[in-house]
């Protein structure tokens, strides 16, 4: 009898310690707007939200809502020279309020490049899901990956299987790197090249004033 009870504590002790590594695993934290994760300083807009996942590299599930035309912008600013080689998004959930828009469009680019490599697009999400009934087909490039389907206003578009990879190439000596990850809604009807430069320009001045009051705080 006291050989089965033991057996049966032992058992019952590592079916705990099983599930709590499980849960730890799958641990997930809120990211607070200008926190420093796995080396990257995070800013970002306030129609956009981040939840960074326990993982060896940096790993982050993004949220946000198109209000405007403007992109939802990350600004990641590398804070250490031991910074997480790659990001990497593992789901991307959006929301449309301002029309009928054809896509979406995630774009690198750098403000300051350092002495590395600029970032790249390693791999991105697979619209093989059963639960993507928005994108059906996308472009893929060194800096962007475009999404295209028909994404109404109202709805909400939701990218999940596999990940979007980006190789953040951060420096190990001399002025760290700086760049922007763009989240922006592509048109039914194109807007003119200026007004797109024009939007991204005013939201990226945005972000940098927000992380310099930030640091002063």
């Amino acid at each position: 009898m006291a050989s089965c009870w033991r057996q049966f504590v032992l058992g019952l002790t590592a079916f705990a310690v099983t599930g709590w590594l499980a849960s730890a695993a799958h641990a997930e934290s809120v990211v607070s707007n200008g926190a420093t994760i796995d080396g990257w300083e995070i800013v970002y807009p306030a129609n956009l939200s981040l939840v960074s996942e326990d993982t060896p590299t940096l790993t982050l599930e993004e949220t946000g809502a198109f209000d405007s035309l403007a992109p939802l912008d990350l600004l990641f600013v590398q804070a250490s020279y031991t910074a997480s080689p790659t990001i990497t998004i593992s789901s991307e959930t959006l929301t449309n309020n301002v029309g009928q828009l054809k896509g979406v469009k995630n774009e690198l680019t750098s403000v300051l490049a350092g002495n590395t490599a600029s970032p790249s697009i390693l791999s991105t999400f697979s619209l093989t899901n059963p639960n993507n009934s928005t994108f059906s087909r996308q472009t893929i490039g060194n800096t962007y990956v475009t999404f295209r389907g028909t994404f109404n206003k109202g709805s909400n578009a939701t990218l999940n299987n596999g990940d979007l990879v980006i190789s953040a190439n951060p420096v190990t000596s001399g002025i760290k790197k700086i760049f922007f990850l763009h989240n922006e809604a592509v048109p039914a009807v194109p807007l003119p090249p200026a007004v797109w430069t024009g939007l991204s320009g005013l939201l990226g001045l945005g972000l940098i004033s927000g992380l310099r009051k930030l640091r002063q705080a």
